[in-house]
């Protein structure tokens, strides 16, 4: 990425999603301190933090891969 933006190429950079991701987790209905919001959570529902904490939503670079093809 570096050699192609000192190339002058433009870059876009999509900044990483806090994980996990407390605010979705309050939405939730687990309450406190963001720690024993996490805490709550995975006393509670395993499963949920397993969710808030996935990074599989921040996989949107890898969707929009672009290879660019020389044409002939």
């Amino acid at each position: 990425m570096k050699a192609l933006a000192d190339a002058g190429f433009p870059q876009g950079v999509i900044p990483p999603q806090e994980r996990p991701n407390v605010m979705l987790l309050r939405q939730l209905g687990f309450s406190g301190r963001d720690e024993q919001v996490v805490a709550k959570a995975a006393a509670q529902a395993p499963e949920l933090l397993s969710a808030a904490s996935s990074a599989s939503a921040m996989w949107v670079a890898n969707a929009a891969t672009v290879c660019p093809r020389r044409m002939l």
